[in-house]
């Protein structure tokens, strides 16, 4: 049915482009490709702390920043990693701003926490609905969630409890008219808590860009890894993303003239060092490179050096690095059981899946693949994404439950 706005408002807990990650790539995607069914989009973000003025999106696509604040009492250190993560902001300004601006027909929430809560008033007290999806592991995993939480505030003072429960924090799921998952895991608990208001949801690429690589803008722009072998983590540098257990791997492998290259910005403080320390400690730390932060450019062209992409991540919630690094046409090894199964299963070639999260596995898995495998690999990677991940299939998935979503909020208003 047709919706009498076609206005979105695209909630997310942080947008920086010096700190690009999966979901940044999902947003900037999706609200290009959801004005072909004619919804027009706004991101909406904490305030930029950075300085960068890059937006990373279309031009017909605005950027709104809402003041935001981090309430966790801590050093400069845990404040600065909790922000980086998102930290489970407060805002203010920003229920107000939705509240007010009724030509919005719903928001679509990339993040729960209190700025979701936030949301949740706005929406409610508005009699308009909004969409959450679940970018990272929540339900499907509640031990690895509350690890998680319990890891990145430690030794702080929580001051944001009070508000949290005044807006309604934990009440995000209940409330919100479609809950989008990525994999079938998190679906299947959702669907126990919400029911058919769980919605599997899965990523897209575009497999034209990412087939532009250029592998010589990498030897031109890092010389260091002209004539190496490159093993590629693309990632933020992170414990999550896991790139000591690449470094582990690439000791353990019998390959000695190969190369880790890990690109991403660090988001855990001291991470970066902790994985050169063990690369020193292993005798491979002239073999690592660190290159920190990436543009989307370099990024492509550093899949098309790439001779294998490495995604030993302890959880995804989907791994939208392995469709890229499949529609650069390079074999990929990701790990089994934490979140990312369904894509290897897709793939169907069981050696781009490692069994578990262990060196010696990896090592195994690398050294296993000679240039026959790995071409066999990307071929088949690209063959899969060229046939059923695209942004405008997902763009299409998701117009059909915000238009779901307003009309059914338009018939609870007729009703009462």
């Amino acid at each position: 049915m047709a919706v009498e706005s076609r206005k979105v408002v695209h909630v997310v807990r942080k947008w920086n482009t010096r700190e690009w990650g999966g979901t940044e790539t999902y947003v900037a995607a999706t609200t290009a490709e959801l004005e072909r069914f004619g919804w027009q989009s706004e991101v909406h973000a904490p305030g930029l702390r950075s300085g960068d003025r890059d937006t990373g999106l279309r031009d017909s696509v605005g950027l709104t920043r809402f003041d935001a604040w981090c309430p966790y009492v801590g050093s400069r250190v845990q404040r600065e990693a909790l922000w980086a993560v998102g930290g489970n902001l407060i805002t203010i300004d920003e229920g107000f701003r939705l509240f007010r601006d009724r030509r919005i027909a719903l928001v679509h929430l990339h993040t729960a926490g209190r700025i979701g809560g936030a949301v949740r008033v706005a929406m409610r007290r508005s009699r308009r609905p909004y969409v959450l999806s679940v970018h990272g592991p929540m339900l499907g995993d509640p031990e690895l969630v509350a690890r998680e939480a319990s890891r990145r505030a430690a030794r702080t003072i929580d001051l944001g409890r009070p508000i949290g429960a005044l807006v309604g924090a934990r009440r995000v799921i209940d409330d919100a008219a479609a809950v989008c998952c990525f994999n079938e895991r998190e679906h299947r608990a959702m669907q126990a808590r919400v029911g058919d208001r769980a919605v599997r949801m899965e990523h897209g690429v575009d497999v034209q860009w990412f087939s532009e690589g250029d592998p010589r803008a990498v030897d031109e722009r890092w010389p260091a890894l002209r004539g190496r072998r490159v093993w590629l983590v693309l990632g933020r540098l992170s414990r999550q993303k896991n790139q000591r257990l690449a470094v582990e791997a690439l000791a353990a492998s019998r390959s000695k003239d190969a190369v880790l290259v890990c690109a991403g910005a660090e988001t855990d403080e001291g991470y970066g060092r902790e994985v050169m320390d063990r690369a020193r400690a292993l005798g491979v730390a002239d073999r690592v490179i660190l290159l920190g932060n990436v543009q989307r450019t370099d990024a492509r062209s550093l899949l098309a050096r790439a001779e294998t992409v490495l995604v030993p991540s302890t959880h995804e919630a989907f791994g939208l690095v392995v469709l890229e690094a499949w529609a650069a046409r390079k074999p990929t090894l990701l790990a089994a059981g934490v979140g990312m199964d369904e894509l290897a299963d897709a793939h169907g070639d069981g050696r781009c899946k490692v069994a578990d999260l262990t060196a010696a596995a990896w090592a195994t898995a690398l050294d296993a693949l000679d240039h026959d495998a790995r071409a066999s690999l990307g071929a088949r990677g690209r063959d899969l994404v060229e046939r059923r991940y695209s942004w405008e299939r997902v763009a299409s998935t998701l117009s059909s439950v915000y238009e779901r979503a307003c009309d059914a909020a338009r018939g609870a208003k007729g009703r009462s």
